[in-house]
Parts: C-alpha cells; structure tokens; sequence
C-alpha cells in the first residue's frame, strides 16, 4: 500500500522525487517491515496506537517528526479506502497529545541555530584568503545576501539589478535512483524575494 501511495503522489499529484524520497524514509524509520507488509484491511486502530507508542519510545522523535508520520499514516488508509483495500482508517484514532511527553522537547536557541557575528568574520576572513576559490566566493555572498546554497547555484546574471538582486530559483537533489546524484532546477524557492 505504502508504495502504492508513494507512487499515487509523484504521477496524480505531482511531487517531486525528492519529496517522495522524504516521504519513504519517514515511514520506513517509523514503521518496522513486519507492519509494512500487513494487509490494510487487517490493521486494527489498537495495532496502530501500540505501534505508535512503542515507537515512539524507541526513537524518541521531535514532535512534528510525528505528527507527519501519523499525517502520512491516515493518507496512506484513506488511499486504501479509496481504492478499497480497508473500509476504515485505523490511524484516525491516534491521539498524539499522548505521546508528546515521550518526545525530544529539547528546544534550540537561536545561538545553535545559526552562526554568531564572529564565526561570520572568521569564515569571512578565510574566505578573503582564499577569493581563487568560487566556493569562497559563494561563502561570501551567502553572508552578504543570507541567500540559501541552493538559490546560490541558481543564480543567474539576469537576476541581478542594480540595487536588488531577484531569488526565485534553486537547485534541487534527485537522488532517488541509488547510487545516482542529479541536481535540477526550479523556478521557485522557499520564500520568493
């Protein structure tokens, strides 16, 4: 069904092969294959609120990190439904708020998030060192615009003005044939500017 699903994604609706990557390897770190390769129709909604719970205690997931596991668990029911594979959707009774104690609640400041003014000069001065090199050069824009790597890889000479430069695509990863890395192209980013 998992498959199934996935592959009702990337053709009906259109997402990109690196989403149904993402979506694969959530639901392959959460769901053991022994619970994979059951039939739908005979998972019951205690099966899945054990499951959950015994996961949960064993992976110590963020608490997003779970509310999309069990979002793509119902989805992956109500496609089952759809093509009749289930009646029902045992996931829907998972209360989450249950679990959240079990979670990783650990909460990073803004000061491990991202680097302070002086590792910023420090990697400046490096990359000054160094202005041969296009990756400093790029390390250079990217503390000068906050531009993401991807957008960076992305930009044309057409997208720069005199006093504004215009970030509207990046570069994506394909790697969803093993052994096979493809980046591609998009016009869009994160958050047009």
């Amino acid at each position: 069904a998992k498959e199934a699903w996935l592959d009702y994604k990337l053709t009906n609706q259109n997402r990109s092969p690196q989403t149904i990557q993402d979506y694969r390897y959530v639901i392959d770190k959460f769901f053991p294959d022994n619970f994979q390769s059951q039939c739908l129709s005979d998972i019951t909604d205690e099966n899945v609120e054990r499951l959950f719970a015994q996961r949960t205690k064993a992976l110590i997931p963020k608490e997003d990190s779970l509310k999309k596991v069990l979002q793509y668990t119902k989805a992956i029911f109500d496609f089952g439904i759809r093509k009749k594979w289930c009646y029902i959707n045992p996931a829907l009774t998972v209360d989450l708020s249950n679990l959240y104690s079990l979670c990783d609640n650990s909460i990073k400041t803004d000061d491990e998030k991202e680097f302070s003014p002086e590792e910023v000069d420090k990697l400046k001065t490096e990359a000054f060192n160094r202005v041969d090199n296009p990756r400093a050069l790029i390390m250079l824009m990217a503390a000068e615009t906050g531009m993401r790597s991807a957008e960076l890889c992305s930009l044309k000479w057409e997208d720069i003005e005199t006093n504004y430069i215009h970030i509207h695509r990046q570069q994506l990863l394909d790697n969803t044939v093993k052994g096979q890395r493809r980046y591609y192209e998009v016009l869009y980013t994160k958050d047009e500017r």
